[in-house]
C-alpha cells in the first residue's frame, strides 16, 4: 500500500484504466464470489471533457475465494475489443490470478504479501506474461516494503520498433520505507523513499543502459489505512 508506483506489469494484471460504460452483476455465497461485466473496450479519446458513447463490446469474468479471514484468491479472464485507437484491429484477451496473504503481527501491525500473475494474448502479437511478488510490513506509523517483478514487453511498448514483434523480458527489485506523518478521517499523509534496480537483456542496453536503476523521495496523500487489515473476507 505504501509503494506509490504502479507495477511494471499492471497492463497485464488489472482492469482497463478508463472506460465509458460498465455493467456488472454477480453472486456471492459465504467466501465464494462470482462476477461478470460487459464494458467498452476502447479507452476514451483525448477530449476528456465530454462523454464517449458506451459500446459494451467487451466482457470479463472473475471468481474470488476467501478460504480464511486472512487469505484472498482470485482468477479472472477478460476480452478487450480494440482497446487502442492507434491499433483498431487488435483485440486483447487478459487472464490473471492472484493470492493475497495477511498476517497480523500484533495490535496495530500486520504483514501483507501479494502474488500476481497476468498475461495478455493479442490477436496480432505474441503473448506477454508478468509475475509480481509484493510484500509490506506495517508497524504503527512506519512501513517497510519490497517488490520483485518479471515482465515481458513487446519491443513496440519499449519504443524499439526496429526489433519488430520481439518479446523482451525485464526484471526489477524495489525496496523502500515510509513514515505516516498524519491521518484524518478522509486521508493519510506519508513521506517515504525507495530505490529500484533492473535487469535487462542485451537488446535493451543501448536504450536503457547496462544496469538501470532509479530512486525517489515522495510525499503521498492517500485514503487512510485501516488499523490492521482485519478480515479480508469483509
Amino acid at each position: 500500500m505504501s509503494n506509490p508506483d504502479a507495477p511494471l506489469g499492471h497492463h497485464m494484471q488489472d482492469s482497463t484504466h478508463i472506460t465509458f460504460g460498465v455493467l456488472t452483476g454477480g453472486a456471492r455465497y459465504k467466501g465464494l464470489k462470482f462476477d461478470t461485466s460487459v464494458f467498452t473496450g476502447r479507452e476514451p479519446d483525448e477530449n476528456r471533457f465530454d462523454f464517449d458513447r458506451p459500446r459494451f463490446d467487451s466482457w470479463s469474468v472473475r471468481l474470488s475465494l476467501n478460504p480464511s479471514d486472512h487469505i484472498a484468491l482470485q482468477v479472472s479472464h477478460g476480452f478487450l475489443h480494440s482497446p487502442e485507437a492507434l491499433e483498431p484491429d487488435v483485440n486483447v484477451r487478459r487472464t490473471t490470478a492472484s493470492m493475497m496473504i495477511n498476517r497480523p503481527l500484533r495490535p496495530g501491525a500486520d504483514w501483507t504479501t501479494t502474488f500476481v500473475w497476468g498475461v495478455n494474448t493479442s490477436s496480432e502479437r505474441p503473448a506477454t506474461h508478468s509475475l509480481l511478488v509484493d510484500s509490506e510490513a506495517a508497524f504503527g506509523r512506519a512501513s517497510v516494503y519490497a517488490r520483485i517483478e518479471y515482465v515481458q514487453r513487446g519491443a513496440h511498448d519499449l519504443k524499439l520498433d526496429e526489433l519488430g514483434d520481439r518479446v523482451l523480458p525485464v526484471g526489477a527489485l524495489t525496496a523502500g520505507a515510509a513514515w505516516r506523518l498524519g491521518t484524518s478521517r478522509h486521508f493519510q499523509l506519508q513521506a517515504g523513499a525507495q530505490a529500484a534496480i533492473y535487469h535487462v537483456v542485451d537488446d535493451l542496453v543501448p536504450a536503457y543502459g547496462k544496469r538501470p536503476f532509479s530512486f525517489e523521495i515522495y510525499l503521498r496523500m492517500s485514503p487512510p489505512r485501516a488499523s490492521g487489515m482485519g478480515s479480508m473476507a469483509d
